[in-house]
């Protein structure tokens, strides 16, 4: 139900009709509108490029600033379309250099949202804050419409933060300017979004009365505001189990979705037949369940956002354990789920190495341009040949110097990035996945209620490794969740082999969050090579205290000894022993215990592990 909170704050944004001043000009053939048309029409790649090179031609011109603007808002718009993204914004950015006095007319303030949202959809809230507070303190004092709509970004980027005491005093602002507006329509809008946050705080009462404070006839406003309405409300029902009120509440959801435009249409259309699977499950009805969560895939799982992807999966999991399904169907769910979590991993190693590609590659070409710029641009003068070649010299050993340090950089960001994914992919052993798989299937029918718990924890565990594998850091209580749930699958595996124990000396009110995947490859080496050799029942003992500069890890075992001569440049232990080196400073400590007693026995492995604060 939490994925409604934040689809809720795609579909809640008000974009603002505009007209175009259209201002003639001796010098400028094609205006504004030409270009904009051409928009319409769907170029390809190349006109796309023409174009847009054809208008940083007419902004060079010697053109009013009031026609200047209108051409950089359309250069935006292009340059956006092909992908550069930061040349882009900055077009915008200079489009709203060009400010009237003493107040922002209409178009300005629309220049200014256009530039808050591009903002937004690059996670630069910082820099949207800051456009929105300029904007904010350029408008009238009477433009009350201008200001809610900034105001309503102010809360979208707050409730993105996930800081809902600021959000909530954006929306409280944003409401006031629309009831100033007489705006009736975004002042429930507001209404709507308020009862958002509150749900977000899991504040449900409050979200709740804040839905029934609205008593207008809904359906005199849009599609887009029913919808919201009724899928906020149906989520709230569903929280407070009251699934049968959430089950009509979801379906009025459907009728207003099928009225959306085409570009959300898809994307809300999933996201209800996820609530409308949930809501059925409560209900016991696992057909209808089933044939919705099947809707879902039908309408196409892999172009889902990917918190839809990981409910749709858990979902048909839970719904072939509760039908009591053969255990191959439930070995088939839990097959989709790792072939699922393979599929995401590689598709985002792929995509972020081809966006580092493709950003030294435009790199290269904006060095290339502005050389050349650069030497058309100098008018050789006869009594200045000495000069010239003085100034070209400087300027192509700066260009080698800055090119060569960018591209040690990029050399140097490359392999810290395809280090850390080799990391996390030599942390958990496909082996196991495989022979737990196995071991539950063997087992599914001897003892059901045994292998229905360790279905359980092997699900956490893939869980994890879906959500880890996209995150740098996590907290730290779920990591040592992950490795309980790691070593009581390997007991379950190996019931006679081992016993272990952790020890957490951090206070529990402390969030701290380390890198994931970390100690899971030591308790396997341990598990795998330590205990093969010894008579008595093995032992490994996980310690973990908090220093002021990082996490001391101590991990323990009574095997027969760890060889470090036999590792290999590319196992896990050198892997993790680089990576902390480059974080810390520190590697990791291997000390074999007959090292400092010939009769005992076993390992003793020590690492610090840097940690972040959660609320820093």
């Amino acid at each position: 139900m939490t994925n409604w909170f934040y689809l809720t704050l795609f579909v809640t944004f008000v974009s603002c009709s505009h007209h175009k001043t259209v201002e003639n000009t001796a010098q400028v053939s094609d205006l504004p509108t030409h270009y904009n048309n051409k928009l319409k029409t769907g170029l390809e790649h190349d006109s796309l490029q023409y174009f847009a090179l054809q208008l940083s031609s007419i902004i060079e011109m010697d053109i009013p600033d009031s026609l200047k603007r209108q051409y950089r808002y359309v250069q935006f718009r292009y340059l956006y379309r092909l992908g550069e993204v930061d040349s882009a914004i900055h077009e915008l950015r200079r489009a709203t250099d060009y400010a009237e006095e003493p107040h922002l007319s209409e178009r300005s303030a629309f220049y200014y949202r256009a530039l808050m949202n591009a903002y937004y959809l690059q996670n630069d809230f910082l820099n949207g804050l800051g456009t929105a507070e300029k904007m904010i303190s350029m408008l009238g004092e009477q433009d009350y419409k201008s200001k809610a709509l900034a105001y309503n970004y102010i809360q979208r980027v707050y409730t993105s933060m996930e800081k809902h005491d600021q959000s909530l005093s954006a929306n409280a602002l944003a409401y006031d300017m629309f009831e100033q507006a007489h705006d009736t329509a975004n002042m429930m809008v507001s209404k709507i979004s308020r009862a958002s946050i509150y749900f977000g705080q899991q504040n449900l009462d409050l979200a709740l009365n804040t839905l029934s404070e609205i008593n207008i006839d809904l359906t005199q406003l849009s599609p887009n505001i029913n919808y919201q309405y009724y899928g906020n409300l149906g989520a709230i029902q569903f929280e407070n189990h009251l699934y049968s009120d959430a089950l009509q509440t979801f379906h009025k959801a459907a009728y207003y979705i099928d009225l959306l435009p085409a570009n959300v249409k898809i994307s809300a259309l999933i996201n209800n037949y996820l609530n409308l699977s949930h809501t059925y499950y409560e209900l016991d009805q696992l057909d209808l369940s089933s044939r919705y969560i099947d809707s879902v895939f039908w309408y196409g799982i892999d172009d889902a956002h990917y918190q839809n992807q990981k409910e749709a999966l858990k979902k048909r999991l839970e719904i072939a354990i509760r039908k009591g399904e053969s255990p191959q169907q439930i070995s088939s769910q839990l097959d989709s789920i790792f072939s699922y979590q393979e599929d995401n991993y590689e598709n985002r190693i792929n995509s972020e190495l081809i966006e580092l590609k493709n950003s030294f590659a435009k790199e290269k070409e904006l060095e290339a341009a502005k050389r050349i710029v650069e030497i058309e641009n100098i008018s050789f003068q006869r009594n200045q040949y000495l000069l010239l070649t003085l100034l070209l010299g400087a300027i192509l050993a700066t260009t080698l110097i800055v090119f060569y340090y960018r591209q040690r950089r990029f050399r140097m960001e490359k392999q810290n990035f395809l280090l850390h994914q080799r990391l996390l992919r030599s942390q958990m052993n496909p082996h196991f996945a495989f022979n737990s798989l196995n071991l539950i299937k063997s087992e599914i029918n001897k003892n059901a209620e045994v292998s229905s718990r360790y279905i359980v924890k092997f699900s956490r565990i893939l869980r994890a490794l879906f959500e880890n594998s996209t995150k740098d850091y996590v907290l730290i209580e779920d990591e040592v969740q992950l490795l309980e749930d790691y070593l009581d699958m390997q007991q379950f595996r190996f019931a006679d082999r081992f016993e272990y124990e952790i020890i957490n000396d951090i206070p529990e009110d402390a969030e701290i969050t380390i890198p994931p995947m970390l100690l899971q490859p030591f308790v396997e080496n341990a598990i795998a090579h330590a205990f093969k050799e010894i008579e008595e029942k093995g032992m490994i003992c996980v310690m973990l205290t908090l220093e002021e500069q990082s996490v001391q890890c101590t991990i323990e075992d009574n095997g027969h000894g760890f060889d470090i001569k036999a590792l290999r440049p590319d196992s896990s232990v050198q892997l993790i022993d680089t990576f902390l080196r480059k974080m810390t400073g520190h590697g990791v400590s291997i000390l074999n215990k007959q090292e400092g007693n010939p009769e005992d026995h076993g390992t003793i492995i020590k690492l610090k592990i840097p940690f972040k604060l959660l609320t820093a």
